[in-house]
């Protein structure tokens, strides 16, 4: 028999070194790290120091351009604040001479309203004064035939009713009816009369003698009333104390009115005048 060829083998051949390399790879590995851990415990150079503060310089920088606005809108806000600033500056001036406006105006106002106040008052009291002659009659029956009034007899008849002297009537200057024409809604409602005199002493001395006659009697079956003109003011503020009035006058008080809207009576005992608030 022949001998059999020897097999090749194909494999790298394994050096005697190469043994000891590899089992000398987990010593050598851990040489190395102990190497690089002394390497970074080594204290550093002052260049290698230098150059990470640099470094850690540059990062800063960059993150705080990152976060911060550009440039151009720094100086646009600027730019904005400065006119907000003149702006705000002005409208308080404005403001502060407004302020002081209104103030002036609103004195001026007051003023006005009080001297407003002083001239309705003064007028009304001339008013009142221009009417001091004149009575006004309320409830003398109209004529019914439909013909024409003589205000002036209707008016005689009524003084003569109630025995006023002749030398007071003598002095009747003019009289009529208000209004004038008679309103078509009030047909059974009969007209006021106006009478004006030339003296005021014979106006009162014929008033009180209407009164005196109405107290006992009535003219023609009809309630009449007799009393002073007053402007339209003075009737509603004594109108407002109607009702105080009428209370007074149920307790047998007798009130009446004083110019231009005061209530007082009388005390039947003492004949104390008293006033009423």
């Amino acid at each position: 028999m022949s001998p059999k060829p020897k097999r090749l083998d194909s494999s790298p051949t394994k050096s005697p070194t190469a043994k000891k390399q590899k089992l000398k790879g987990p010593r050598d590995t851990t040489e190395v790290e102990g190497q690089s851990d002394q390497n970074m415990d080594a204290p550093m150079g002052p260049r290698k120091r230098s150059l990470l503060s640099e470094l850690d310089a540059a990062n800063a920088i960059s993150q705080q351009d990152k976060n911060s606005p550009p440039q151009w809108f720094i100086e646009f806000e600027m730019r904005l604040d400065s006119r907000l600033e003149k702006l705000n500056s002005s409208i308080s001036e404005k403001i502060k001479s407004l302020d002081f406006d209104i103030e002036t105006l609103r004195e001026d106002i007051t003023y006005l309203k009080k001297e407003n106040i002083a001239l309705v008052d003064k007028l009304d009291d001339l008013e009142n004064r221009s009417r001091r002659n004149n009575l006004v009659i309320f409830g003398v029956p109209e004529p019914t035939d439909g013909g024409k009034e003589s205000c002036w007899k209707t008016v005689a008849d009524f003084f003569k009713f109630a025995e006023a002297e002749e030398q007071d009537f003598l002095c009747l200057e003019r009289c009529h009816r208000t209004p004038t024409y008679k309103p078509t809604n009030q047909q059974d409602k009969p007209r006021m009369i106006h009478v004006n005199f030339s003296s005021f002493v014979a106006k009162e001395n014929i008033r009180r003698a209407c009164l005196q006659k109405l107290k006992t009697e009535q003219y023609k079956g009809k309630k009449i009333f007799v009393g002073d003109d007053l402007s339209r003011r003075v009737q509603d503020m004594r109108k407002k104390k109607m009702d105080q009035f009428i209370k007074l006058k149920k307790e047998n008080k007798k009130p009446f009115f004083v110019y231009p809207a005061k209530i007082k009576y009388r005390d039947q005992l003492t004949g104390r005048v008293t006033t009423v608030d």
